[in-house]
């Protein structure tokens, strides 16, 4: 997400919703629906604009979880 890539990953885990807004900065497809996950792909390669807004948001998204952001968040909480 840092370099623009867009996630697209299956909901199968907890913690996955912390990281995607599904279908603003990636994707997020019913666990294990290769077809589903194959859908969205071609769906997202075939509109650039999708492409370009979502792979935008991704950048921004990973902002938030740099080290300096999120290493401070770290270390308040192990102080408190």
């Amino acid at each position: 997400m840092s370099r623009r890539t867009v996630p697209v990953a299956f909901n199968s885990y907890v913690s996955v919703t912390d990281i995607i807004d599904d279908k603003v900065n990636g994707f997020l497809i019913t666990p294990f629906d290769i077809q589903e996950y194959a859908n969205t792909l071609a769906f997202l390669m075939s509109s650039r604009e999708l492409l370009s807004a979502c792979s935008l948001k991704a950048k921004r998204s990973a902002e938030n979880f740099d080290l300096s952001i999120i290493g401070k968040k770290w270390l308040d909480i192990i102080k408190n």
